[in-house]
């Protein structure tokens, strides 16, 4: 699924990939939730050199217009979706993260857990961009959307959805506009780039939008674990 990620230690996520030359400072994010801004690297022609844009989270497809715009698009699918249709061809960018949260239901609950890499090391999550309409305001954010896949182990064991985590072997050829052979794309998303991931019960304090801090990370106990209600957009 992934309605939310981390990107705590935002030089780390910068400097562990080295995909920009210049270094910008960015504020620790702690429970980055859609309708947000994110921190994406892409390629905007006619420049060749990968760039750190700060596009909105919610995909607003040509001529398709939903609350909040497109979260998530599913990997399996997304060549024979017309909303991604152009923007996987050409329109293609990380989002950078070190972790993300899932929430494992039971009935009507939800237990929100983070899942990172054992080694803590950051990674990046494939999207798909779309440019700002022509006729909002010129302040207006381009927009994106995450793309899932199946979910791995550990992560199966809480929902059958996780984020389409790319091998670092494959950033060139996913950022590069140009390169559009979408069978190769798509085994881009479906590749296992080999992580091991864990899985940590925080607070039910990241269910809410509201809250993007240093304590939405705080592990607890699976006995002191409460569910509740999961809001994916942020109220307001």
């Amino acid at each position: 699924m992934c309605g939310r990620y981390t990107i705590h230690d935002p030089r780390r996520c910068i400097a562990e990939f080295s995909i920009l030359e210049k270094q910008p400072a960015l504020e620790p994010r702690y429970n980055v939730a859609p309708s947000q801004g994110v921190w994406a690297v892409r390629i905007v022609p006619p420049r060749s050199e990968r760039r750190l844009d700060l596009l909105r989270w919610g995909l607003l497809a040509p001529g398709r217009r939903q609350p909040g715009g497109i979260v998530m698009a599913r990997a399996e699918s997304i060549t024979k979706r017309s909303a991604f249709a152009s923007s996987f061809r050409t329109r293609r960018c990380l989002l950078l993260a070190d972790g993300f949260y899932e929430w494992r239901r039971a009935g009507r609950q939800s237990f929100p857990y983070h899942i990172k890499r054992a080694d803590g090391a950051p990674f990046a999550m494939a999207a798909v961009w779309e440019p700002a309409p022509p006729n909002d305001d010129p302040l207006s954010l381009d927009s994106c959307a995450v793309i899932t896949r199946p979910a791995r182990p550990p992560v199966d064991a809480l929902h059958d959805r996780m984020p389409a985590v790319l091998s670092p072997g494959h950033y060139d050829a996913w950022l590069d506009p140009t390169f559009a052979d979408t069978d190769a794309l798509t085994k881009m998303l479906l590749h296992d780039p080999g992580f091991e991931w864990v899985t940590i019960p925080v607070s039910a304090r990241v269910n809410s939008p509201a809250y993007d801090d240093a304590d939405c990370l705080a592990a607890v106990a699976e006995s002191e674990h409460h569910g509740e209600q999961f809001e994916l957009w942020p109220r307001g």
